[in-house]
């Protein structure tokens, strides 16, 4: 039986559902734990409510622990990390914004750049629930926490500089699919976007009226039909036509 002390992470045997190990006194996040190779190794990431955890995934030995949270209780990490070689981006939208890491081989995180400190309008990028998508050397993401304040952003991935933004997208997810970006924002608008650091570049833009708010889920592609979920009701498209 899992108890709820020490068990911010658990490893079960697949073929008897046997406890493996149980590590961590972190309260939960949102976020799914990542398994990565990072010099040479498998490591377990996972973005828990007080911080970054990385395991050894066999045995269960913590790594290392980074803190980043907000200071106020009710608060979440809910984005995943985006992992890039030694390099991990954590981002929240509740208190620090984003911070990005590069691990070294003696596995010490060494902070590359940081919104901590920022004024909540400075910061690089402060993800609500949409994991940001990593495309040749940049990120393009949902900022901000709340539907007024959320925008569509692009930015350098190594070193958090702004590219550009989008206003007033309300809040979004997105799927990276055939060298585009499928945004879908909460109020059921699917905007296809040409992945482009220099400027925002729209391709189209569809109302799917089948939709009501809130769109929170993300877009999901399987053999060629694209799955959309709104308030109570799943929406399938047809993107490559059916042989007859």
């Amino acid at each position: 039986q899992v108890q709820s002390n020490g068990t911010a992470l658990v490893a079960f045997e697949k073929a008897t559902g046997k406890v493996r190990w149980a590590i961590g006194q972190e309260l939960a996040s949102y976020t799914s734990p990542l398994v990565v190779t990072m010099h040479g190794q498998k490591v377990l990431l996972y973005f828990a409510r007080g911080g970054l955890l990385a395991v050894e995934p066999r045995q269960g030995k913590v790594l290392f622990h980074f803190p980043w949270r907000a200071r106020i209780e009710e608060s979440v990490n809910a984005a995943n990390p985006v992992v890039v070689g030694s390099r991990v981006l954590l981002s929240e939208c509740y208190g620090p914004g984003s911070v990005l890491l590069d691990i070294d081989q003696q596995w010490q995180p060494r902070v590359i750049w940081s919104d901590a400190g920022k004024d909540r309008w400075d910061r690089s990028l402060a993800a609500h629930w949409c994991t940001p998508i990593y495309v040749d050397g940049y990120l393009y993401a949902c900022s901000g926490r709340e539907t007024p304040e959320a925008d569509l952003r692009c930015l350098d991935y190594n070193t958090g500089e702004v590219q550009w933004v989008q206003k007033r997208t309300g809040r979004c997810t997105l799927l990276f699919v055939d060298r585009h970006l499928l945004c879908l924002n909460e109020f059921g608008t699917l905007i296809v976007l040409k992945p482009n650091p220099q400027k925002y570049e729209e391709a189209a833009r569809y109302e799917i009226t089948d939709l009501e708010y809130p769109c929170w889920a993300p877009p999901v592609l399987s053999d060629g039909i694209l799955y959309l979920r709104g308030r109570g009701r799943l929406v399938a498209l047809e993107l490559i036509p059916s042989r007859k």
